[in-house]
């Protein structure tokens, strides 16, 4: 049984972590079997700045504006973060001004490989507030 916990961190004022969450692995019956839920949600306040126009280029084209995801595992002294095993990084500007409920995905970085497994993924949904 190994505990996990998702901390983000989207520039130097916005960051956080989800709780943590207890897995076992190696119990899936085939590859892409494996999934870790965290069903939380966080509010997180983001301004896209728009591209200075290129000519010719698209009018909707915004700097860009990164989250980053890192899955640990964390120590039980709780005096160090943890063992990092994951991470993955998801762009908001890629996605735009968000009008309604959205759901996305972006590949996550494994610090450690194992043969036959599928490319992880990160799953969110994007909503307004």
């Amino acid at each position: 049984m190994v505990v996990v916990v998702i901390q983000w961190e989207h520039g130097d004022r916005n960051s956080g972590c989800t709780n943590q969450v207890a897995i076992s692995l190696g119990t899936g019956s085939g590859v892409g079997d494996e999934r870790i839920e965290f069903s939380e949600s966080f509010r997180l306040p983001v301004t896209l700045l728009r591209e200075m126009s290129i000519k010719g280029a698209e009018g909707n084209t915004f700097q860009k504006n990164c989250v980053e995801f890192n899955l640990y595992e964390p120590r039980r002294d709780k005096t160090v973060k943890g063992q990092l095993l994951e991470t993955a990084i998801l762009d908001l500007a890629d996605y735009g001004v968000v009008k309604e409920s959205l759901s996305v995905n972006a590949p996550i970085n494994c610090k450690r490989t194992y043969r036959n497994t599928a490319q992880p993924l990160l799953f969110l949904k994007i909503q307004p507030f």
